[in-house]
């Protein structure tokens, strides 16, 4: 797959394009059906098939103050399209400027003249150009108009429940880690640089990786997950304490504390993953660090029984 970036759109292959277009904010299975119906209509087509997408979300500039944390980083939404088949993967930096072209604009000037779009796949929620202007029914018509064709697909459903980022996203924050992958098509996970902490796990003999996050990721319910770390292309059994310390201080800032089970090594300042498999229990208070300790090594047996 190649990553072709905005505002020319270079590459060799000038094809017309089987295009995908969303924000695909998690790339959840509903994106997955898209993704995957595209590259089929490719394949009969003998075209390429490609993902037109923005970076950063549009609501980051448009209206930052509700822009969704998120689920994914931009370097895994790469990955995980190049994990799915796709040719080519249009990033589109999205600016202030960019938030102000109109739907016309944007169908003639980019999906036609500098993307040499030839076929066009969207959820039934598209909306496109300024203002959101541009919906489902001007896009038909549009294609009608200039000769490209147009698929529209109608919401993936999993057991009655419609798939969804927003859907998703609640789960993870009530906890519902086991969950998500019935949605996601993978378990949660989140990334960050390893970080000196306060030293209490150390002290208590259960040394802890304190995790600077790269991205506003949706967190999750404060509490203790069973899950695995990734460092270094090898995957760990371990345990992540998310939440403030309240046996400690109840003014502590909210924090992410992973102990990794059998890695000794030293890995401050390295980059780590935390993927949630199981919720195990809440964040609690203990009157003596001694129950703390007994609870810790509860956590850690039945961590490595559910993860054997």
């Amino acid at each position: 797959m190649q990553v072709v970036e905005s505002p020319d759109f270079v590459r060799q292959d000038n094809r017309p394009v089987v295009l995908a277009i969303g924000s695909f904010d998690g790339l959840h299975l509903g994106h997955q059906k898209i993704i995957d119906t595209t590259i089929d209509i490719a394949n009969r087509k003998n075209l390429v098939s490609g993902v037109y997408s923005f970076y950063p979300h549009p609501l980051k500039v448009i209206k930052p103050d509700t822009a969704p944390p998120q689920l994914i980083t931009e370097e895994r939404k790469v990955e995980k399209l190049k994990c799915l088949g796709v040719d080519y993967y249009f990033q589109q930096h999205f600016t202030d400027e960019f938030s102000r072209i109109s739907f016309h604009d944007f169908i003639k000037k980019i999906l036609l003249d500098k993307i040499n779009t030839g076929y066009v796949v969207v959820g039934e929620d598209f909306r496109f150009g300024h203002r959101a202007e541009g919906k489902k029914q001007q896009l038909l018509e549009y294609g009608k108009k200039l000769d490209f064709e147009v698929s529209i697909m109608s919401a993936y459903e999993i057991e009655g429940k419609k798939v969804s980022s927003s859907l998703i996203r609640r789960l993870i924050q009530k906890g519902k880690v086991e969950e998500v992958p019935r949605f996601l098509g993978e378990n949660y996970s989140i990334k960050g640089t390893v970080i000196h902490g306060a030293g209490r796990g150390r002290k208590l003999g259960y040394p802890t990786a304190n995790l600077k996050l790269l991205t506003e990721y949706v967190l999750p319910l404060p509490g203790v997950y069973a899950g695995y770390t990734h460092f270094r292309n090898k995957k760990y059994r371990a345990l992540a304490s998310l939440g403030y310390n309240p046996t400690f201080s109840p003014r502590q800032e909210y924090s992410i504390e992973i102990h990794v089970l059998d890695l000794s090594q030293n890995i401050y300042g390295r980059e780590i993953s935390f993927e949630f498999v199981e919720f195990l229990r809440p964040e609690k208070k203990f009157n003596e660090v001694q129950k703390l300790k007994e609870q810790i090594e509860k956590d850690i047996l039945y961590t490595r029984e559910i993860l054997c």
